[in-house]
């Protein structure tokens, strides 16, 4: 578990089953305030933050898009989420699932008939749901050295999924399929399934069956890639932020990592996905019933498709997740007993970027479960 997770949910409080009653979300005021106050306190170029019930919802943000130069960070910037994008992949494969177009049970075999006579055998019969549950046996890819083993992918970023998917299901599995190994490989091999089957480009799928229904604008990449007027992301060199190149082709994520964790988007288009989690956690129908938003947040161990589902203190289910790619840091949590999500996300990333979300996301559960 992360930093940020462990942190927050040591602050969640009470011994019972039963939540405190919601209270009034704090004004954007006082949030500004305290994302202010922490900000200031860990050095940060900027941070943003929503606390949301299933209808409604405050933001807030402060600092700076650059932390070497003017413009000041707003709720209608965008902000890369890192591996919180994991739960649009999930979100994304359940809408094919609902179709019948997938099912959870579906295997690489299934829609890559090509894999029959090459495929390790201990990979014939993983699942869809063990590639978004981590329980694939999928290496890490969580470092560019455990990139560098891949072979050169060519052609769009849909042939470079496929290609990747097609070489990485005749390699040596990494763990014992089955067992949980975090990989962000696992997601790219899902997503080439959902490329297969739906006959789209995994970019082209999200917008056509989640960002475009929802109300969403997003992109992929840095935030200032395309538009040096969005927040740049931050390492920690000497004890002080520096911005890195958005454009530096040694930053960006290959296509291969794009359904793991490269989106970029609002505060406000974020919330509008949480919330319909949150809803769907709470029984509402939405872009999906129910039953399916149920079923991605329903666990093997403590990690669903997408989330990880854990119990803290309270007792009952809490969805949350982490993402980083290294210049960003983001946190998401739901808890639908309590009608609460949240997310905070910051253009640094490390140990003081963690901290200081951690410190806010405590600071949101307080005011909203008073």
């Amino acid at each position: 578990m992360s930093v940020i997770a462990v942190s927050v949910l040591a602050g969640c409080g009470g011994g019972g089953t039963t939540p405190a009653p919601p209270s009034a979300l704090p004004t954007a005021s006082a949030l500004t305030q305290e994302l202010e106050t922490i900000r200031a306190q860990y050095g940060l170029p900027a941070i943003v933050a929503v606390g949301a019930r299933h209808d409604t919802q405050v933001f807030a943000a402060t600092g700076l898009r650059k932390i070497d130069a003017a413009g000041t960070a707003t709720v209608a910037d965008r902000w890369h989420l890192g591996s919180c994008t994991k739960a649009m992949t999930a979100t994304l494969l359940a809408s094919a699932v609902e179709e019948k177009k997938l099912s959870w049970t579906t295997r690489p075999t299934d829609v890559f008939p090509s894999l029959a006579a090459s495929i390790r055998p201990e990979f014939r019969t993983i699942t869809l749901r063990q590639l978004l549950q981590h329980r694939a046996g999928i290496p890490a890819y969580v470092t560019a050295e455990s990139l560098s083993v891949v072979p050169p992918l060519q052609g769009t970023p849909r042939d470079q999924r496929r290609a990747f998917a097609l070489w990485q299901l005749t390699q040596a599995p990494a763990a014992v399929p089955g067992m949980y190994l975090y990989s962000n490989g696992g997601y790219a091999i899902a997503a080439a399934m959902a490329e297969e089957t739906l006959g789209a480009a995994y970019e082209t799928l999200l917008g056509q069956r989640l960002f475009t229904p929802l109300g969403i604008t997003a992109g992929f990449g840095w935030p200032a890639k395309d538009d040096p007027n969005q927040p740049w992301g931050h390492t920690s060199a000497s004890g002080h932020y520096v911005p890195q190149d958005p454009t530096d082709p040694l930053q960006q994520l290959p296509p291969m990592g794009s359904p793991a964790g490269d989106v970029n988007m609002s505060i406000s288009d974020y919330t509008k996905f949480i919330q319909m989690h949150l809803g769907g956690l709470r029984g509402q129908d939405g872009l999906l019933p129910a039953q399916a938003i149920q079923e991605m947040h329903t666990p093997t161990g403590d990690y669903a498709m997408g989330w990880q589902v854990i119990k803290p203190t309270l007792g009952y289910p809490v969805s949350l997740h982490t993402g980083s790619a290294g210049s960003f840091s983001c946190f998401v949590r739901i808890d639908p007993h309590a009608d609460l999500a949240l997310a905070v996300i910051t253009n640094a990333a490390g140990e003081s970027a963690d901290m200081a979300i951690a410190d806010i996301a405590t600071w949101l559960v307080g005011q909203m479960q008073r």
